[in-house]
């Protein structure tokens, strides 16, 4: 995985070695190396670990930054290739570190919420200034649970979950892309089911219910089924969301389409009962 600032770039190292098709090996100890540009070009500052006591088998196997604080995930195990055995390693947990005068420290450890699916927890990973999004793969068997998790006074606290509203079923895809913005998360969901076949791409914004859906993003382009929503980019208030191309479905090139989002609090708040408004119902700027 690899992540920057805008001044340092991390990238782990997850060493796994494929030693045929029904054997693995991995590193008892993975790193994440920390690179910064300097006059001559890149430089190592050097790397962030886990105590090795803890068997952090898949630390950084995601990885998020903002500025001063490095965000790196450490599932308990990841989905392994056909026909390789399943190897774990200690607890999942997502490991938080923040720079003070030069020198990285660990600032929080994230954990699971209780009585959830968890192996997969730290699978993927987002950050901003005030929010952290975790995505825990089933691993074991399809699915995944996404998490967030707030900046408080007493340091980072579990925030809930992000679900779909009625209308559309939550697909194993669930969270295969995400990104936070300005004060909402977006979501996609290729295999969600749908009216119009596959795929959701979700906007949150958090409310007195807690993170609730205030939006679907619509394809304005006919895109191919099961993979709106695999990839999603976020600037400010602007989503980019790719389709693919398709010969099959008669889709080419393939693209992306850039949505732009109204402030936060001009987003509609559906009730407990209603379904999330579609971007035809929100005044979204399409370009």
């Amino acid at each position: 995985a690899i992540a920057t600032d805008g001044r340092l770039i991390a990238v782990s190292c997850v060493d796994q070695r494929v030693l045929g098709e029904k054997s693995r090996i991995v590193s008892p100890s993975p790193k994440v190396f920390l690179f910064k540009a300097g006059p001559a070009g890149w430089s190592g500052l050097g790397f962030l670990q886990r105590d090795v006591a803890k068997d952090p088998k898949f630390f950084g196997a995601s990885l998020a930054m903002t500025s001063g604080r490095i965000v790196i995930g450490c599932p308990k195990a990841i989905q392994p290739a056909p026909k390789q055995p399943l190897v774990e390693g200690g607890d999942s947990v997502v490991c938080v570190w923040s720079e003070a005068s030069g020198s990285w420290a660990l600032e929080a450890e994230l954990l699971p919420p209780p009585g959830v699916p968890s192996i997969g927890f730290g699978q993927a990973v987002a950050a901003s200034e005030r929010h952290i999004v975790v995505r825990s793969n089933y691993v074991t068997g399809p699915g995944a649970d996404v998490f967030v998790y707030r900046k408080g006074d007493a340091g980072w606290e579990y925030d809930g979950a992000l679900a779909l509203t009625p209308d559309a079923a939550k697909g194993a895809a669930f969270g295969a892309s995400f990104a936070i913005g300005d004060d909402f998360i977006v979501l996609g969901d290729p295999s969600a089911e749908v009216t119009k076949g596959k795929g959701v791409v979700a906007v949150f914004i958090r409310s007195e219910r807690g993170w609730v859906e205030a939006a679907r993003l619509v394809p304005t382009v006919k895109t191919m089924s099961a993979r709106w929503g695999v990839s999603i980019k976020v600037d400010g208030r602007r989503v980019l969301v790719a389709h693919p191309a398709s010969e099959r479905d008669g889709i080419a090139p393939g693209g992306s389409i850039l949505f732009t989002l109204p402030p936060v609090r001009e987003m509609k708040v559906p009730s407990p009962a209603s379904s999330a408004t579609s971007a035809a119902d929100v005044p979204l700027g399409v370009k």
